[in-house]
């Protein structure tokens, strides 16, 4: 993580999505209280670098070449 300032951080790590690794990056929100940690944010998965929704089947299905995956997290600690 590298701090942006205002509770945003610049997040960089690899995802494994069918065999396949790749190194994405996206701006995160996190913010760490007393009970918990929340972060959220958004990635953008290129879909055709992991083999999704290509082949035969992508002749019947008209989606475009980039997937938002939006998240939120909570974190607390186990007890």
């Amino acid at each position: 993580l590298k701090p942006l300032g205002d509770n945003r951080y610049a997040a960089s790590g690899s995802i494994s999505i069918r065999g396949r690794t790749k190194t994405l990056n996206s701006e995160i929100a996190l913010t760490v209280g007393k009970a918990d940690a929340k972060a959220s944010g958004v990635l953008t998965i290129r879909r055709t670098d992991f083999l999704l929704g290509v082949g035969p089947s992508s002749a019947l299905v008209d989606i475009g070449p980039d997937v938002l995956v939006r998240f939120s997290l909570v974190a607390r600690p186990g007890g």
